[in-house]
């Protein structure tokens, strides 16, 4: 074999096995960013997240590489204002409707848009610009690699989700979460840590809410783990409908669930967590009939440990247990009311659930 076909190939096996190697959608998304524009010899390559809301769609650049710069945003993070309405660009409105592949020519220069399906939906688009054409034999290794692509995301997608209910799992909660802090700090709106009992309830922030089914032990010994399983999917189903795109879901553990509501202000977190609420408190389950939930929550601050972001948001639940469950409490107001003291003895070990 000519020596230089065994370089193409070996320099092809690198790369794959940089996409098959990444383990986080993050790393996965610029692994194929940085395999498409170097093998098609790209001007720029850029991935685009497609999202959908308030009746929207939007296209955020979650991966931007040309030849001297690359620009990167997490892709679980990612939020409507960081792109920009699809129907704004036609062509890639286009491209998601038809869910093919579409060549553009713009400036002398050739736009090459491969739509991403997931879970029977276009979730993203791949921009390829370079100055030729993709011709027949490049196109079916396009394909290839985007195929290849699909299958490890779908592999990452199952690892990360909890298989009952869909959501994240608990793994993902404890591997993303530094990331979250991260960016908490990062989105901070410029103000200075500050004491918790003296935040505004206007100041714009994130916050992690733990949601718990009240008596679902009950609903377990009276009803059976069938029953009790139903209750949990169609909890998290609420969720999904309740919540935000960008507000991350997850199943805790057991009948715990939790959410991170990504830049809202106290009130507004409040205010979706009560209708939320609400909303169960109303639905009729099979069999089980009425169903309701506690729920705490808290301000997610960039100095935070896990342990005490989590620990905190779990204090404001035990006392919603404690004071009559199907109620919402908030960790930072229980401490400026006086009800929570900060230097409380350990939770007792007594059953409420």
């Amino acid at each position: 074999m000519h020596a230089s076909k065994i370089a193409l190939y070996h320099d092809l096996i690198e790369h794959l096995r940089s996409i098959v190697g990444r383990r986080d959608r993050n790393s996965l998304n610029q692994a194929l960013v940085l395999t498409v524009g170097s093998i098609f010899g790209a001007a720029q390559t850029t991935l685009l997240r497609i999202v959908h809301h308030c009746g929207t769609n939007y296209a955020i650049p979650c991966v931007v590489r040309s030849a001297d710069a690359e620009t990167f945003r997490d892709v679980y993070l990612a939020a409507p204002q960081d792109g920009y309405p699809l129907d704004s660009r036609e062509d890639y409105a286009t491209c998601c409707r038809a869910g093919a592949p579409m060549s553009i020519e713009r400036d002398e220069i050739g736009i090459h848009l491969f739509p991403l399906e997931h879970r029977d939906e276009v979730h993203a688009l791949l921009e390829l610009q370079r100055d030729r054409p993709l011709d027949a034999n490049e196109m079916h290794l396009m394909e290839d690699l985007l195929g290849l692509f699909l299958d490890h995301l779908a592999l990452i997608d199952y690892a990360e989700s909890d298989t009952l209910t869909g959501l994240l799992n608990r793994k993902t909660f404890d591997e993303n979460l530094s990331r979250m802090l991260a960016h908490a700090g990062n989105d901070a709106v410029g103000e200075a840590s500050q004491d918790r009992r003296h935040l505004k309830p206007g100041d714009v922030s994130n916050w992690l809410a733990m949601v718990d089914i009240d008596h679902f032990k009950r609903i377990n010994d009276e009803h059976g783990h069938i029953i009790g399983d139903e209750v949990l999917l169609l909890i998290a189903q609420a969720m999904r409908r309740a919540f935000r795109f960008n507000d991350q879901l997850f199943r805790f553990g057991g009948e715990e669930f939790v959410s991170v509501l990504q830049l809202t202000d106290r009130d507004d977190a409040r205010h979706v967590l009560e209708r939320f609420r609400k909303h169960i408190e109303a639905s009729v389950f099979p069999i089980v009939g009425r169903v309701t939930i506690s729920i705490g929550f808290t301000r997610v601050d960039e100095l935070d440990t896990p342990t005490e972001l989590v620990g905190r948001a779990d204090q404001a639940l035990y006392f919603a247990k404690r004071n009559g469950r199907n109620r919402v409490e908030c960790y930072e107001d229980l401490v400026a009311s006086g009800q929570y003291v900060v230097a409380h003895p350990a939770r007792p070990a007594v059953e409420l659930f």
